[in-house]
């Protein structure tokens, strides 16, 4: 659920349609009644939808490797005996742990590949001694047996090596979009340095590839080159040019690992363009000392025209003045420390309409979520407290968990007092 800023310049919700969409969206009714009101696409949400689009619509070895992952959680979490079994084990003794995987909270794949990765060995030779063990039930070394044998794949080690790279990086970008102090050119900065990241990783194929060979114990061979070749019954009017014939190395960096990098940057690209619009905005903030004159009063009449009732035409000067009072070397100063600036040098009327646009550019909502939750008090609203207490009460406390931050302020001695006082039952003794 999002929310919006009290000086009503800017909504941030998640990407679901009823909050999102173009036309019947919640924020496209409120730019109806006030069009300043831009929308923010909340960043850490963007992000999330990246990892969930970019296994979707990849190979098909990219969605295995999360099945895999998700069935060892489930195989391992089935029961207290296997769990501790696998890592509490005295001889495998494994710090990290396999989380079950959530579309909501893309933290936990990262988590569960990071312990996959760094234990792969200890895992799977867990998992082969269940399968051997004849005190197990048939099932159990059945399901273990199997598991063991998907983790022997090469494409298996290759994808945990990748995915842990990868999402490492996804994890700690997330962290950082959700802080509560992010602005907007630097959660745009972050995701176009992460897709040039993710972009980067192309041309490392021989190098995930060298290191899940390494890993002791896992096929030196890819699967495709295993299986039979598979002839293209052939036609009269067909060419008489032999198919082009790919070996298992070829097939796999062409069809899987350079599909999900595509996948991962073209998800990222569209996401960015979102913000296109408000980072060409106030983006005048932000230029350069040797930027022409010309150029930043042409970006700053933009602005100013975007907030008519805000700034006016001498924001253009305003900010050749200030550029020269604050930046040195060429160098570009944070908004937020402009802004603390023109506050501590008390020269809010010396720059009014850069004052202002600063304050705007800060007031913009990034992100509407700070941290993610394993679980929710609405089951609690909903269900629990709904059978014990009237519909007013429930919203009064509804409120009070919403705005937790407030509550916690709140000095509660004198309501505390007067409640005590209407309810006390003792009678008092002179």
């Amino acid at each position: 659920m999002g929310w919006i800023y009290l000086t009503v310049k800017g909504q941030s919700f998640d990407n679901a349609s009823n909050m999102s969409g173009r036309y019947n969206g919640l924020q496209a009714h409120l730019k109806q009644k006030k069009t300043l009101i831009h929308y923010v696409p909340c960043a850490a949400h963007s992000l999330n939808l990246v990892g969930v689009n970019s296994i979707e619509g990849s190979s098909l070895e990219v969605g295995q490797y999360f099945d895999l992952l998700q069935s060892l959680y489930t195989f391992c979490a089935g029961s207290t005996h296997r769990w501790e079994r696998v890592f509490r084990n005295s001889d495998i003794h494994i710090d990290l742990t396999l989380k079950s995987l959530s579309n909501t909270r893309w933290s936990c794949r990262a988590d569960s590949t990071k312990a996959l990765w760094q234990n792969y060995v200890k895992i799977r030779e867990a998992l082969e001694s269940i399968a051997e063990d004849e005190t197990e039930k048939r099932d159990t070394r059945s399901e273990a047996r199997t598991l063991a044998v998907k983790l022997n794949k090469l494409e298996t080690a290759f994808m945990a090596n990748f995915w842990n790279t990868i999402l490492a990086r996804f994890q700690l970008t997330s962290l950082q979009l959700q802080k509560a102090d992010i602005d907007l050119m630097t959660a745009v900065r972050l995701l176009k340095s992460l897709r040039d990241f993710v972009l980067a990783q192309r041309g490392l194929f021989t190098d995930f590839e060298r290191e899940a060979l390494a890993v002791p114990g896992v096929c030196q061979t890819y699967k495709y080159d295993l299986q039979r070749t598979r002839k293209r019954k052939r036609f009269e009017d067909d060419s008489a040019e032999k198919d082009a014939v790919f070996d298992g190395k070829s097939k796999f960096q062409i069809e899987t690992f350079n599909v999900a990098i595509d996948k991962l940057v073209s998800c990222l690209s569209h996401r960015i363009d979102a913000y296109k619009h408000l980072c060409d905005l106030f983006g005048v903030l932000f230029m350069l000392e040797n930027t022409p004159d010309c150029e930043l009063i042409n970006k700053a009449n933009s602005l100013a025209s975007a907030y008519p009732a805000d700034l006016d035409s001498n924001l253009g000067n305003e900010l050749i003045h200030f550029r020269a009072f604050i930046r040195s070397d060429g160098q570009n100063v944070p908004p937020p420390k402009c802004l603390k600036t023109i506050l501590d040098c008390g020269l809010q009327s010396t720059f009014p309409n850069v004052y202002i646009a600063i304050r705007l550019y800060l007031t913009l909502p990034v992100t509407n979520c700070e941290g993610e939750r394993s679980f929710s008090q609405m089951a609690r609203i909903k269900n629990e407290l709904r059978t014990k207490m009237t519909q007013r009460r429930l919203n009064s406390l509804s409120l009070m968990a919403i705005e937790s931050e407030l509550v916690r302020d709140m000095n509660f001695d004198d309501l505390i007092k007067d409640f005590s006082s209407k309810k006390a039952r003792k009678k008092p003794t002179f």
